[in-house]
């Protein structure tokens, strides 16, 4: 099963500091990307439900020319249908 995903920015940044001081070296803005995700799942007994779901790799830090992220994931969603 194909998925595309719609990610929503919640206006998020980085902001990198040497061992925790208050001296800020940068701040990087993350930026929401749209990708596809894929999946397979299993329905039980029209109530349970299992899913695992991988999305390949964002671009997260794009806006942020110095700057490249790779973020990829992998979820195990768990359901339960009540009616």
């Amino acid at each position: 099963m194909n998925q595309k995903l719609l990610d929503v920015s919640s206006d998020s940044n980085v902001t990198l500091r040497p061992d925790g001081s208050d001296f800020v070296i940068d701040k990087l803005e993350v930026t929401a990307v749209s990708n596809l995700a894929f999946g397979i799942g299993y329905k039980f007994m029209d109530t349970y439900s299992l899913e695992m779901r991988y999305q390949p790799n964002r671009k997260v830090l794009s806006k942020n020319a110095n700057w490249s992220s790779d973020y990829t994931t992998l979820s195990m969603i768990f359901g339960y249908s009540f009616f």
